[in-house]
């Protein structure tokens, strides 16, 4: 539909065409048939890289995305993020497809101001009355509190989306990454049982598309799978998501790590020496990125295979 209405527009509408090309590149980024075309319709962003309107900002954000999952270091993506959420002007309206990538830098940058620009984004979607950006914005804050630590606030934040989501109605995707982030703060406050719980309520018998957006939802169940004691089972699904990963051009663990799951799982079933290469390669893509969270995930895992 995306590609109908861009031949259709024939360059008529700049600004349309950037929107629509903004929707085409969200979609492919994501599956690995598409994932060529997305990127190279990002190198021509990266090209042209402007931020006056709308459409521009959201191309922008979308850029700085790409490059975060594909590792390029932080200090190269922030400052494009930076640009994409500068005047404010991706908070107004409805944009927040454009938003979130752009914050989702900054979080995996571990960089303080994504709470302040979450929080400005929650004040608009009150005063707009959009329960999608509620909700969008309630989800993803609350995966960089996880990330931070902040174990009972993400908690929170993610029952409160989802409390949102029942009354007013969300997509599968939004129930999914909803569900993944608040399985996750619990798996780390040690709840497994609530954890899995929640996990098996979310599509019983339904394969996951086979698209990287829903494989925070994946890294959940195979995470959880290893905590409690499938070493077999969870190692093989993290490579199997690692083949993924890498078809979607996503390589930096501060998105999603696989390597080291796997290669403290090898060291469980007595087969360290292969966990070396897999937190070898994780360390040096962390070092690239530049962000301590992620670094900290690597040496520890590295440690512990040494």
């Amino acid at each position: 539909m995306f590609r109908q209405a861009l031949d259709e527009l024939a360059e008529a509408d700049p600004e349309l065409e950037r929107l629509l090309a903004a929707g085409l590149i969200t979609n492919g980024l994501f599956a690995p048939g598409l994932h060529r075309d997305a990127a190279a319709r990002l190198e021509r962003v990266r090209a042209d890289p402007g931020a006056e309107t709308v459409g521009e900002k959201m191309l922008l954000s979308l850029l700085a995305y790409h490059d975060a999952r594909a590792g390029r270091p932080a200090a190269e993506v922030v400052p494009l993020a930076r640009r994409a959420l500068a005047d404010g002007r991706l908070l107004r309206g409805d944009t927040v497809g454009g938003l979130i990538p752009a914050t989702g830098v900054l979080a995996m940058a571990d960089l303080d101001e994504v709470l302040v620009v979450y929080e400005q984004a929650l004040a608009e979607a009150h005063r707009h009355g959009s329960t999608l950006a509620f909700g969008a914005v309630k989800v993803f804050r609350s995966l960089a509190l996880l990330w931070r630590g902040d174990l009972g606030e993400a908690e929170a934040e993610t029952r409160e989306a989802l409390a949102a989501g029942e009354v007013w109605g969300a997509t599968a995707r939004f129930a999914r990454h909803a569900t993944a982030f608040l399985a996750d703060s619990l798996m780390e406050q040690g709840r497994l049982d609530e954890a899995a719980a929640l996990l098996a309520d979310i599509g019983p018998g339904e394969p996951l598309p086979d698209s990287a957006r829903v494989l925070f939802l994946g890294d959940s169940a195979r995470r959880l799978r290893l905590l409690r004691g499938d070493l077999a089972g969870g190692l093989e699904e993290m490579l199997q998501a690692g083949h993924l990963l890498e078809e979607v051009g996503s390589r930096n663990p501060a998105f999603i790590a696989w390597r080291s799951p796997a290669a403290l799982a090898l060291l469980q079933l007595g087969r360290g020496d292969e966990g070396g290469p897999l937190v070898e390669e994780e360390l040096e893509l962390a070092r690239t990125w530049g962000a301590p969270r992620a670094l900290g995930a690597a040496l520890r895992a590295a440690g512990l295979v040494e």
